[in-house]
């Protein structure tokens, strides 16, 4: 006896791909291998299905997006390499605004020296390109020029009148990648 249930639609070549488009739904790729193949043998037969499905599996990009058992692996780490003595290598940032602090303690320009770990700070009411010049041509003036300051890609940092003030004093301009904070790690903690 032969029952809803068990009729299965045997598929003539010319309309497998279609079929298997058809019937199967990004949602149900998603689900794997073993379940999509589960779901098209309830409705559909025809030779070298299952080959068909993870071909179709593999080559579905909601799928690798969903499938929790894809091992992404992570960039291989590059360690930040230590300067040879101190105030080679520094590192500069903004951090504020200090919503309670004192009008003209709003910001602070921070300064880390990659080899020593020493840390210059200024205060300040506003973040220009102005400001920070006055504090590293402060700091420069007692401590002397570095060969590399590190910056982050804030517009500040990349305005053209930084650029011509670190060139005039032969110091280069190494900038962090835009969203790995990290890299810039010295002053970033």
């Amino acid at each position: 006896m032969v029952t809803a249930s068990s009729v299965v639609l045997i598929v003539w070549w010319s309309h497998q791909s279609s079929s298997l488009n058809s019937s199967v739904s990004h949602t149900t790729l998603a689900k794997g291998i073993v379940r999509t193949k589960q779901r098209l043998r309830e409705l559909y037969w025809w030779p070298g299905m299952d080959t068909d499905v993870q071909a179709a599996i593999k080559s579905c990009v909601t799928c690798a997006q969903h499938d929790k058992t894809a091992v992404v692996k992570a960039a291989p780490l590059t360690p930040v390499s230590l300067p040879d003595g101190a105030w080679e290598k520094l590192a500069i940032d903004i951090v504020g605004p200090y919503l309670h602090a004192p009008p003209d303690c709003r910001y602070a320009i921070t300064l880390v020296d990659y080899y020593s770990k020493w840390p210059e700070v200024a205060f300040t009411s506003d973040v220009t390109c102005s400001s920070v010049i006055k504090f590293l041509s402060t700091v420069f003036g007692r401590e002397g020029n570095p060969l590399e300051l590190v910056t982050d890609n804030g517009s500040l940092f990349i305005s053209s009148e930084l650029e011509s003030f670190l060139a005039s004093r032969d110091i280069k301009h190494l900038r962090s990648s835009v969203y790995y904070l990290q890299c810039n790690g010295e002053v970033e903690r």
